[in-house]
Formats: C-alpha cells, sequence, structure tokens
C-alpha cells in the first residue's frame, strides 16, 4: 500500500508533495476533531513546505486522496542529530473541526466593525435548536472575517440529513469562549452529532447518522483482535442527583433501575449559566443516566492478518460487536467506536486500533466533559462519592441464585491454538434466604473448576471470584473440551453472602471446522516404490488454516479407495514429500491425501493419484547377473576421494601457518595444470595448512598425491602430509606428518611432478611414523592420540628469495574396503563390464549413469556393509558415513553432528528436536544462549530452561514457562538463579519488566515477597537476619510499612478513619468531629465477635476536658464529658485481647 501526503493551501490549491513520509498515523474520533502525525526527512522533497504560515495537509492512499484536511499546527526537529541534513521533522496535525477553535463568542449585541465597550458579556438563546445555535455562532464568526472556509449544511429547523431537530434548549454562554469548545459542549451534552467533511461542518440529531448500528460487524478475539484490555469502573454509580443552576434553580432526579440496585447513592451537580428550570432538569437526567451502572470500555489493537477486517470497519460513531462484551450467552452487546487510530508502517501497511465504549461509558464522557464546556468555564460542580455501606445492623443472608446456567463457544487465537471462552449466567436475585425483599443489592461472587486438569499433582482448585454486578460473567482463554463446573453466590451491601449454587457440569466448546480439502498429490516413480508430493496448499489454491497440523498420506492397491487408519503410510507437516518403499513390481497403487488440524478434525480425502513402481532390472534377467561369478577383479583400491583441491581459485581455508614473512601465495592461470588449468603459486618458503578438520578412519588405507613444479630459485624440498588434531577438535597433536613427500627435493624446470604416499592406522607413541613412499605394504602411521587431520604443504624450503613452487592437485583417498563387503555372493568380472551391459539389462531410464564414480538409483533397498566412506558431497553441507561413524557438516564447513561407532558417543553443534509438532523437546533451536524448549501436546507455546555464564567460573540458570495473558498483558513466570540471587518472579514478556507476584533471595541479604506493575513496587514482605518488614507503596508515593527489628516492632505510614468493620476485626481506629456535646456513642455497624477495648482521647481547643469511657459493648462504646464541650474531636483506638 502506498501512502504519501499532499500540501494544500486554505483555499484548497495544491501547494506541492510529501512523498517520503514516515511513521504516519491517523485518529479519527466521534465528535472530535482528530488528529494526524508524521515525520518527514529535513532534505527530502516537498520539506520546505512544513514551514508555510498555515499549510494544510491531506493523506493519499494508493493514488486516493482522502476527504480529511488536517491543520499542520506543531513541527521541530533536533539539530543536534546525527543524521545531519537529513533529520527528521515532526509533524503534529488536528483535523479540519479544529478550526472552530480560532473563533470566539463575541456578546449578543455586537456588530462586526463596531466597539465592544458596554455590552453584555453573554450570548444567550431561548428555546433554540442545536442547528441554531451553532449556525448562528458561525455566521456572526463568519461577518467578522474569521473561518472564511467553513460551510454547513444544516438549518435551525432541520439536521444535516434533513431530519427535523426534535429538542430546543434555553442556555447561556459567556463570551470570549471559542466555537470548538462550544460545539463539543454541544454534542457532549447529547444534543447534536457532528463530523466534517472537507471543510463543510455537518450536524445531527444525535444517535442518528453518526450512531448507525452494524450487527454484521462482530470482532473476535483471537480472529480479528491481537489485544483488547478491557475496563470496568463503578466509582461512579449514583442512583440520585441534586442539580444547581443559576438564579436558585434545583432539581431532583432519580434513576429508578440503580436505586433498587444499589440504594439511595446520592451527587450533586452544579450548572453555572444554565437559568431555565427545564433545561436543568434535561441535564440533570442526562447526568444521572451516565452515572446509573458500572461502566466498561475496550481499547482494541487488530491483527494486520485478519483478512478484510480493517476494510469492514465503521466510522467513529457508530456501533459494531465484539465477542467479550455479551448481553447474554447468545447476544452480544452494541459497542461504540469512540475513536480509531490508523498506523501506517514502512510498507505502507495500516495497524488498527479502536477504543471501543458501551452505553454508560457514553454517557459518562458526556458528563465529565459538561463542568466546563456548557458554560464555556462558567460551569462548576462537585461530586460526593458515597461508599455502598448497606445497613450496618443487617445480617440476613440474600438468596442464592435459582440456577447457574454455562454457554461456551470455541475460537483460535493468532497462533492457530484452539480455546473456550466461557458464559456463566444466572437469574437476578430478588428475596433473601428468609423470603423478604433482597433491597441491598450488591454483586455477585463467580468462580469455575475444571476438575479434569490437576495442577502440579495437586487436586483441581476453584478459579479466583470473580465480582459481577450483573447476572453474567464472561471468561476466555479457557483449555477446548474440557469438563467445567461453575458456582455463584450472592452477597449484599452489607457483606452478607448466600450459599453456593453449582451448575451441572458441562464441556466446554471445542473447534468442530475441519481444514480445507488437500490438494491432490504429485506422485513419482521410484524404484521399488513412489514419492507422493504435496505442495502445502488446499484443493482450490487456498493456504492451511493457523491450526493446521498435518496431512496424512494414504494408499491402497484399490481404486476409488475411502482413506481409514489402516491406510495411511506417512504425515506431512507442510509442502513436502513422502517416499513410500517397499512396493510390488507391477502394481499400480492409488494415493489420496487427508488434512487434519490440531483439534483432530479431518478433512473430506483429496483427487486421487496413482502410479506402478519402476523395476531396476527386467525380472528375466535377474538371476542371471547377480548370481553369476564373482567379485574378483573388481579392484580393491574402489577409490572415494575424502579430500581434493585443484586450486582452482583461492580457497580462504588455506592458511599460512609459518614460513617467510613476505611469501606470497595465490592461484593463477596455468593451461598446462593437468587437473584444470590453473594452478596454487607459491613464492619463498611458506607453510599452509588447510582450516578444516577431516576425521581420520585408522582402519582404511589412505593415498595422498600431490602434482607439484618448481618453476624458478634454487631447488628446495617439498613436505606434503597432514597435521593432527585430538578428539577436542582444537589441539595439535605432536609435528606434522608427511605423507607425499618429507623434505622431497625437486628440480628446476622439470616439468609437473606427482608424488604419492600411503598412510593407515597409528604407530607407536614416540614414533617413528614416516615410511619410505610410495609403499601401500608399509604406510605412514598417526600418532595414537590423533582423531582428525588437516592437510599440509611446505613449499620452497631451502629454495632461495626467488623460489617459486606451483602446484596442481592434492588428493586424499580411501583405497580399500573390509573383506567381509561381498559375502558370500560374488560376480565375476564378465558379469559387471562397460562393454557388456546392455540396454535391455540395465535400462537407461532407470540408471542415468553406472561408472567409477557415481551410481544414481532411486532406491537402494538392501543390508550393505561398507568399510569405506558414503557422502553427499566433498565439502561444504554434507553428510557422511564411514567406520569411524556418522558426522554432518553445515554450509560453513563446521561439523555439527558426530557419531562414534566404536563408544555410540553423539556430539552435536546446533540444534535438536525430538518431534516437528505436538508435544516435544527442542534443544538449543536459536542462537544465542543454551536453551531446551519444552512444547505441550498441541500448540506453539512452550516453556524452556536456559543457561549463561557468569563472572569467576559462575554458572546461572533459568526456568521459564510459557507465555499467558495477565494483567492486560502477554506474561509468563520466571525462576532464575544465580550466585549473587535467585527469583522467581512474573514479567511482561515483551519488556521482561517484572509485573505481578516476585520472590526474591540472597544467600546474603534475606529473601522477599513483592508485586510489581511495569517495575513499580506495591506490596512487599521483606525478610533479613536483623527482622522483617510488611509494607506497601502507596498511590500517593508514600510507604505504609511494618517492620519487626529485634526487640521492637514498629510502623510507617497511616492508618484509616474508621468507617466500617467485619466482625472478626481485631483492631481499628478512627476520629470524629463533635459539636455541643457531653455524651457520644459510637457504633461499630457489625456486632463484633466479642468484646472490643476502646482508647479514646478528646481534644478541645476551648477548654481542659475530663473524660471517660462509660460503656462498651460487642457494638460499640460511650465516651462522656465532665461538662459539655461547645466542639471538639474525639479520637479512638479499639482492639481485642
Amino acid at each position: 500500500m502506498a501512502v504519501h501526503l499532499r500540501a494544500l493551501s486554505p483555499s484548497g490549491t495544491l501547494l506541492g508533495l510529501l512523498p517520503y513520509p514516515a511513521d504516519v498515523k491517523t485518529q479519527a474520533e466521534h465528535n472530535g476533531p482528530g488528529a494526524l502525525s508524521f515525520t518527514y526527512p529535513r532534505n527530502a522533497i516537498g520539506a520546505a513546505l512544513l514551514s508555510g504560515d498555515d499549510p494544510r495537509i491531506c493523506l493519499v492512499v494508493d493514488g486516493v486522496e482522502q476527504p480529511e484536511r488536517y491543520l499542520l499546527e506543531d513541527d521541530g526537529d533536533d539539530p543536534a542529530d546525527d543524521a545531519g541534513a537529513a533529520r527528521p521533522i515532526q509533524v503534529g496535525c488536528r483535523g479540519a473541526l479544529a478550526l472552530l477553535e480560532r473563533a470566539i463568542i463575541y456578546p449578543v449585541g455586537h456588530s462586526a466593525g463596531q466597539p465592544v465597550t458596554g455590552l453584555d458579556a453573554h450570548f444567550p438563546f431561548a428555546n433554540a435548536t442545536p442547528g441554531a445555535i451553532i449556525s448562528t455562532l458561525l455566521q456572526r464568526a463568519q461577518e467578522r472575517g474569521a473561518l472564511p472556509e467553513i460551510e454547513w449544511d444544516f438549518t435551525s429547523s432541520v439536521d444535516s440529513a434533513g431530519q427535523p431537530w426534535p429538542t430546543t434548549y434555553t442556555v447561556q454562554y459567556d463570551a470570549g469562549g471559542d466555537l470548538l469548545k462550544t460545539v463539543q459542549s454541544i454534542t457532549d451534552a447529547g444534543w447534536a452529532d457532528v463530523r466534517m467533511d472537507g471543510y463543510r461542518l455537518r450536524a445531527y440529531v444525535p444517535d442518528t447518522a453518526c450512531a448507525v448500528d452494524h450487527p454484521d460487524v462482530v470482532l473476535y478475539l483471537g480472529r480479528d483482535v491481537l489485544k483488547g484490555p478491557r475496563q470496568r469502573s463503578r466509582r461512579q454509580v449514583r442512583s440520585y442527583l441534586l442539580a444547581a443552576g443559576d438564579g436558585g434553580n434545583l432539581a431532583e432526579v432519580v434513576n429508578p433501575t440503580a436505586a433498587a440496585r444499589y440504594g439511595r447513592r446520592e451527587a450533586f451537580d452544579g450548572r453555572g449559566g444554565i437559568t431555565d428550570a427545564q433545561t436543568l432538569a434535561e441535564l440533570a437526567r442526562v447526568t444521572l443516566g451516565g452515572m446509573a451502572a458500572a461502566a466498561e470500555g475496550f481499547t482494541v489493537e487488530l491483527d494486520p492478518r485478519a483478512g478484510d477486517g480493517q476494510d469492514r470497519l465503521p466510522p467513529a460513531g457508530h456501533y459494531l460487536r465484539y465477542d467479550q462484551r455479551r448481553l447474554s450467552p447468545t447476544e452480544l452487546e452494541p459497542l461504540r467506536v469512540r475513536t480509531i487510530a490508523t498506523t501506517y508502517d514502512a510498507s505502507g501497511q495500516p495497524g488498527v486500533s479502536l477504543e471501543l465504549n458501551d452505553l454508560f461509558v457514553e454517557q459518562r464522557i458526556r458528563v465529565q466533559r459538561q463542568l466546563d464546556a456548557l458554560t464555556n468555564g462558567s460551569a462548576t460542580a462537585s461530586r460526593t462519592p458515597l461508599p455502598p455501606l448497606g445497613d450496618r445492623n443487617d445480617t440476613v443472608a440474600p438468596d442464592r441464585p435459582a440456577a447457574v446456567l454455562l454457554g461456551s463457544w470455541a475460537y483460535l487465537d493468532a497462533d492457530g491454538q484452539q480455546h473456550a471462552a466461557l458464559a456463566v449466567s444466572w437469574p437476578e436475585v430478588t428475596h433473601n434466604a428468609d423470603g423478604t425483599a433482597y433491597d441491598d443489592a450488591g454483586a455477585y461472587l463467580v468462580s469455575y473448576l475444571l476438575p479434569g486438569l490437576p495442577l502440579g499433582g495437586e487436586d483441581p482448585q476453584w478459579s479466583p471470584e470473580q465480582t459481577v454486578h450483573g447476572t453474567i460473567a464472561h471468561y476466555d482463554q479457557l483449555p477446548a473440551g474440557q469438563r467445567l463446573q461453575a458456582r455463584v453466590r450472592t452477597v449484599d451491601a452489607s457483606g452478607n453472602s448466600s450459599d453456593w449454587r453449582l451448575s451441572e457440569e458441562a464441556v466446554l466448546a471445542s473447534d468442530t471446522t475441519p481444514p480445507p480439502v488437500p490438494s491432490a498429490p504429485a506422485v513419482a516413480r521410484l524404484i521399488g516404490g513412489i514419492r507422493a508430493s504435496w505442495d502445502g496448499l488446499g484443493a482450490q489454491g487456498e493456504p492451511m488454516p493457523a491450526d493446521f497440523a498435518h496431512v496424512e498420506v494414504h494408499i491402497s492397491t484399490a481404486a476409488g479407495f475411502t482413506p481409514n487408519p489402516e491406510t495411511v503410510t506417512d504425515r506431512l507437516a507442510g509442502a513436502a514429500a513422502a517416499p513410500i518403499t517397499g512396493l510390488a513390481y507391477g502394481t499400480t497403487y492409488y494415493m489420496k491425501l487427508v488434512a487434519v488440524d490440531r483439534a483432530g478434525n479431518a478433512s473430506a480425502p483429496s483427487a486421487e493419484a496413482s502410479a506402478v513402481p519402476d523395476m531396476v532390472i527386467g525380472s528375466d534377467l535377474a538371476d542371471k547377473i547377480l548370481t553369476a561369478g564373482k567379485w574378483a577383479d573388481v579392484e580393491r583400491a574402489s577409490l572415494q576421494t575424502s579430500f581434493f583441491t585443484g586450486f582452482a581459485t583461492d580457497d580462504a581455508r588455506w592458511a599460512k601457518t609459518a614460513g617467510d614473512s613476505d611469501a606470497a601465495w595465490t592461484t593463477a592461470a596455468r593451461p598446462d595444470a593437468p587437473t584444470g588449468g590453473r594452478a596454487l603459486v607459491a613464492t619463498r618458503t611458506v607453510r599452509l595448512e588447510w582450516a578444516e578438520n577431516l576425521l581420520l578412519d585408522p582402519a582404511v588405507l589412505y593415498r595422498m598425491s600431490v602434482r607439484v613444479r618448481q618453476t624458478a630459485g634454487t631447488p628446495s624440498t617439498l613436505t606434503v602430509g597432514l597435521v593432527g588434531v585430538a578428539a577436542d577438535g582444537t589441539t595439535r597433536i605432536g609435528q606434522p606428518f608427511p605423507v607425499s613427500a618429507n623434505a622431497t627435493q625437486l628440480a628446476v624446470g622439470t616439468g609437473w611432478v606427482t608424488l604419492t604416499g600411503f598412510l593407515k592406522g597409528y604407530g607407536p607413541t614416540t614414533g617413528p611414523f614416516w615410511t619410505a613412499q610410495p609403499d601401500p605394504q608399509r604406510p605412514t602411521t598417526l600418532h595414537p592420540d590423533v582423531r582428525y587431520v588437516r592437510p599440509l604443504l611446505l613449499l620452497n624450503t631451502g629454495g632461495g628469495t626467488t623460489a617459486v613452487t606451483e602446484v596442481d592437485m592434492l588428493t586424499l583417498e580411501l583405497l580399500e574396503f573390509p573383506p567381509n563387503i561381498i559375502g558370500s555372493v560374488q560376480i565375476a568380472d564378465a558379469t559387471i563390464v562397460g562393454a557388456k551391459i546392455a540396454l535391455a539389462t540395465i535400462q537407461d531410464a532407470h540408471i542415468g549413469t553406472v561408472s567409477a564414480t557415481k551410481l544414481t538409483v532411486g532406491q537402494l533397498n538392501a543390508d550393505v556393509t561398507v568399510a569405506a566412506r558414503i557422502k553427499t558431497a566433498n565439502s561444504g553441507a554434507r553428510v557422511e558415513l564411514n567406520s569411524g561413524g556418522i558426522e554432518a557438516w553445515n554450509t560453513a564447513g563446521v561439523k555439527t553432528v558426530a557419531v562414534s561407532a566404536a563408544t555410540g558417543d553423539v556430539k552435536l553443534v546446533g540444534g535438536l528436536a525430538s518431534g516437528t509438532s505436538g508435544q516435544r523437546i527442542e534443544i538449543n533451536p536459536v542462537a544465542g544462549l543454551p536453551e531446551i524448549r519444552f512444547f505441550p501436546s498441541s500448540g506453539n507455546n512452550y516453556a524452556f530452561i536456559n543457561a549463561v555464564g557468569g563472572s569467576n567460573g559462575a554458572a546461572y540458570i533459568g526456568l521459564n514457562s510459557g507465555t499467558f495473558t495477565a494483567n492486560g498483558q502477554t506474561a509468563a513466570y520466571r525462576l532464575y538463579m544465580t550466585d549473587s540471587a535467585a527469583a522467581l518472579e512474573t514479567i511482561r514478556t515483551d519488556t521482561q519488566e517484572t509485573w505481578g507476584g516476585t520472590v526474591r533471595m540472597t544467600a546474603a541479604d534475606g529473601a522477599a515477597l513483592a508485586y510489581f506493575t511495569q517495575g513499580t513496587l506495591h506490596g512487599y514482605v521483606t525478610a533479613q537476619n536483623w527482622g522483617a518488614n510488611l509494607g506497601r507503596r502507596n498511590d500517593d508515593g508514600g510507604t505504609s510499612e511494618l517492620w519487626l527489628d529485634n526487640p521492637a516492632i514498629q510502623y510507617r505510614g497511616t492508618f484509616p478513619n474508621y468507617w466500617y468493620a467485619d466482625p472478626d476485626y481485631g483492631w481499628f481506629t478512627g476520629t470524629v468531629q463533635k459539636n455541643s456535646w457531653a455524651s457520644l456513642a459510637l457504633g461499630y455497624g457489625p456486632t463484633m465477635v466479642s468484646d472490643m477495648v476502646p482508647i479514646v482521647t478528646f481534644r478541645d481547643s476551648g477548654a481542659v476536658r475530663a473524660w471517660q469511657v462509660t460503656a462498651s459493648s460487642t457494638t460499640g462504646f460511650t465516651t462522656a464529658l465532665a461538662s459539655t464541650s461547645a466542639g471538639g474531636s474525639v479520637g479512638f483506638w479499639c482492639y481485642r485481647i
């Protein structure tokens, strides 16, 4: 997607293009101006346009200019930026609605060009529609020359859609308020909705054209939504509101539903500037409507991989559905799209996040902004939140719900992992347990149990209790297909609770949707088998879904067969091939594929394919060829080159390890060089060593050959052999071991000379190792500690400063097979001879090449014993099988696998996995720290152990759980241990910050139990050798802490001023202000389980008083003064012994 910007003048004339924006982000806002921000290189085309007086910006996506216009209001850059002239300019813009901020309200009696002296500083409207208010203020502003760009298409009688305004209002605005704040005061009061179309302002009857419901647009967590944190608040819930306007106007409104549910909760709302009683009552009704229930909202980040999900989004202000907000198990609640934020990445791909609000949040937002907006700053208001105390003498428990119902549905997350979501619902409780009316509603407590999932060897536990103000609770991220039971109990406002009501046990929903039918397999004939290949796609060319597990490969000799467990021969986890061997010659085999997902759902079978296995030898000739003669004349020196270089190019693996400082060596063209027309040319004395280890097989006879010539200088000597390396792969063993040449004299100008030597096995520890060569009966030997070798060239020794030696090739070959490789079956030399292999015997279509160096077949199905080597290549990435074991190298020439045939020891470099999917272990799957990953039976979530070295040889280890969602973040548990500390903690996986509970300890300093959020410490318990602490970091930045310091106990912080206690509280404190009193009786609220001991203090600035506690019981205490006090405060501390 291509994204760029255009700069426009206020009149709309194109000023130029901005083709290179970065970090582009737009925000559409319901009833707000919206915003655009981006960065732009200072030296890029069009950058000068950003310094204009009043440029306007528009967005162009894929060549289509978007209708929104943005006011460029802020820009800046950093001259100290290392990017210099290319440093980015930070640009901030607001939408065209912000133009209204450039005009203010003038007094009602003012005319353009006239003085304002002596005018009333207000602009009143009596019985005016929202359209009349806004259009009047816009017309007055344009008469003064402000806002020339703004147009509008509504009138005082109808809105922009032609719908009549249903309500009129009486309101007065202070002069000086800007028109943006005024218009937003109208929208926030619920009188109208507005939006901009270019520079045209449109106004609508509220909750009509700007509040269209789109029930077909449903966002699902795991499919469309990457993150969707939910926020719920019941802090502002009120049932009665007293509102005051100007001129002594008062209005009281009540919400019967809230009163029945929460009791009488009162609030006050002052409305300066509201003089009309009907308008005041309307505002009070709207205000209380936004306070009548708990509010809930979501910030939803859409998954960019969710197909066309972003294209289906309605505009800001409209309504959609989100599967995490339900009115019932089967009905989703409409949620308003409050804002839409779109961020474009470097490739122009958009990422979208939405702010979604329910009905009560919508009303709450309006209320919060009315205090200032309705009268442009002249309004004042206060609200006093009252806790739901209930009746402190109430001991009657409410009834439990009549039934508990369960509903569940399955969904997939972004990784294809299957989960279940759960809705628990129950009928509303209307009576107490004794049959009386339940009129002090509090809440419901809900939890669930997974009977089939014990954790850590312990019996399954009920989940933490969730407090619900309603009759439905939601849960997600539950294991699909598991048994579940839920329970609900009722808690009233006084804290009395009912018994639990249990649901019937149910099974959570599971994914039942199979993957698509796979494409038909492509088949190829092998010798005695068939290869089935799959392209990884569905029958219509579609990709497999995120929860795809594998395809089953089914084979049968019956055409049109039905796949079943007996016909499965292989499984493919993606696009791959499955060789099927051991099949009968001449028989037609039929194959089908079946796709299976992680839940075990299987697709219908693919289209059928068929093939007939190939034959390597005609059956009528097999006996004559394979039973005749013997292998007598097959040369025992059946060569396989284990090392070869023809010096065709410079090879960095040849490294100088000794010689003259000014020695030179390079490859050069030598047309007469027999091997390849090039040779290594070395000047002055130089020793070259191959940089890779070659595994030595001591049971094999090797032949090492070199072809050289000296072309200049004094006749020099040449040594060609091997460097011995120990089992650790690095330690050198003794001096180099000569093989082909041992200080062999060369003659200058005599042409190419081939020198050969033989090598086998080990000699005595003290040597000698060299024997005169070439002699295969007396080969050179190596030191017994040698396990690897590296080829070596020592050139131009004693040849002087002008000595030049050229090397054509160097080889190291395996020469013999163990005597039992053939066994009892022998084939005479007359059987396999190049001139005697007829086309009818070994068909050319079946075996492409039969030669001394290569045999290519589709399949070798036999027991074979090999005493030389089988390898896939001579260098680079390869695999090799020899009598010493099995080895593998990567593309860099590093040996990654070594399996010893003698001891069975295995050495690995790189990763190891016990499987490709499902329950498995992976060791070192990526470069970095040593790591072991543990995967469950399904999904890609995993736990892992890793380790790292510390200072002074210390070893640190970490144990990490799989990821999960907590506190709105992707989290994990981590246990790590070092030589200085150990910790068990909850972390955010994206930042590795501690976010949740943690336990930390050190050997020297003690231990701590704490709770963090994003690195901020909250509650904690510490223990050291000198004492212990119990504390909390408070929201105001202070600390409350109790610490034990032998032999004393101390406290830092404040105690809560008493307002309520449970019957089993052991102590509490408080203070009471009283006027004109001589005796004071204070009640505890509940009846305490035993008598409390009150300690009372009295403060009176007017006189010295005497007082005492005259009565104390389980319900309260009485304090009396010796004489009446005009005013003072009583402090008390009550405790139980």
